[in-house]
C-alpha cells in the first residue's frame, strides 16, 4: 500500500452476503407492503361501490343521429357535412344525400349519446355558420 492512498476497510465474503440478503429483505418487505396496499385500495373501492358484476352492466344506449331533408340547403353542403361531421366518403355520403331527398331523412350515424350529440352540435354549427336551415335530431335505438 502506498502512504497517500485512502485506507478502506475490506469486507469479507460472508459479510457482502448477509449485507446482499438484508437489501434483498428490503425489496421484498416493500412489496408486501405494495400487495397489501392494492387490497386495501380494492377493500375500499369494494365498500364504496358496492359489488359489482360486470356481466350485469349494460352497454351504453345508442343513438341515431337523423338529418332532415329541406328545400333550401344545397347537396354540396350537405356531402360536406356528411364528409367532415361524420366522416362518410363521397359516395356513401351521395347515397346518403338521395334517401334524405326521397324519405325525408336519412341516418348520418349511430353513437352513445355523448357522441351523437355533439355531432348533432357540430351539423347545427355548420349549418347556421353557412346560413342553411339544415336540422337533424337524435333517436334512441330499441336495445
Amino acid at each position: 500500500m502506498h502512504a497517500d492512498e485512502p485506507k478502506t476497510p475490506r469486507i469479507s465474503g460472508n459479510a457482502q452476503a448477509a449485507s446482499a440478503s438484508q437489501e434483498e429483505g428490503n425489496r421484498s418487505s416493500a412489496t408486501s407492503e405494495d400487495v397489501k396496499g392494492v387490497a386495501d385500495a380494492q377493500s375500499l373501492k369494494a365498500k364504496i361501490l358496492g359489488p359489482q358484476n360486470l356481466s350485469m352492466k349494460k352497454p351504453p344506449s345508442l343513438y341515431r343521429v337523423i338529418l332532415l331533408n329541406d328545400d333550401f340547403t344545397p347537396e354540396a353542403f350537405v356531402l360536406a357535412v356528411l364528409q367532415n361531421c361524420f366522416g362518410h366518403g363521397e359516395e356513401d355520403s351521395k347515397a346518403l344525400i338521395n334517401e334524405i331527398q326521397n324519405k325525408g331523412s336519412g341516418v348520418g350515424g349511430v353513437y352513445s349519446y355523448e357522441v351523437a350529440e355533439t355531432k348533432m352540435d357540430q351539423v347545427s354549427k355548420s349549418a347556421r355558420k353557412g346560413r342553411y336551415p339544415l336540422q337533424c335530431t337524435l333517436e334512441r335505438l330499441n336495445a
